[in-house]
């Protein structure tokens, strides 16, 4: 039986699986796993192996260790397809979406740029850079 679910990729490369998915595939927290990753297809294949040298955390916590995500190209905020195989026992990872960044205040992802944490398209850094230089320049002297 498989069952997909899709998942944000975290700062830090983790990805929280759902624990009926896991309990699915008859897992437990802290269980030994071995990955197998497809740069072709870009996928990362997770299945359970005494001598893996991956563990699935309490929460259904999963780590993509760095060098699998900069092989696949896979960042922060990527939406994964998690795929279980129960007959298998088998959990397969493949991106689902790119993330892409929006401007806070249109919402437009063409030339969104991060300042301070937040994306802003060049539009509204424009206008962001007119209204502050007309505040400053009609500010009274001293």
């Amino acid at each position: 039986m498989e069952n997909q679910k899709i998942r944000a990729l975290c700062p830090r490369g983790r990805v929280v699986l759902p624990r009926k998915l896991i309990s699915e595939i008859g897992w437990e927290p802290g269980q030994r796993l071995t990955a197998m990753v497809n740069l072709r297809h870009k996928t990362v294949e997770f299945f359970s192996k005494e001598d893996g040298g991956l563990q699935i955390g309490e929460l259904g916590i999963l780590t993509i260790p760095k060098g699998f995500r900069d092989a696949l190209d896979w960042e922060y905020r990527d939406r994964l397809a998690v795929t279980v195989d129960a007959t298998e026992g088998t959990v397969l990872l493949a991106l689902h979406k790119k993330f892409v960044p929006k401007c806070v205040f249109c919402g437009k992802p063409e030339d969104a740029m991060t300042i301070n944490g937040m994306n802003i398209c060049n539009e509204h850094v424009a206008i962001i850079r007119n209204s502050s230089h007309n505040k400053f320049r009609n500010t009274p002297q001293k």
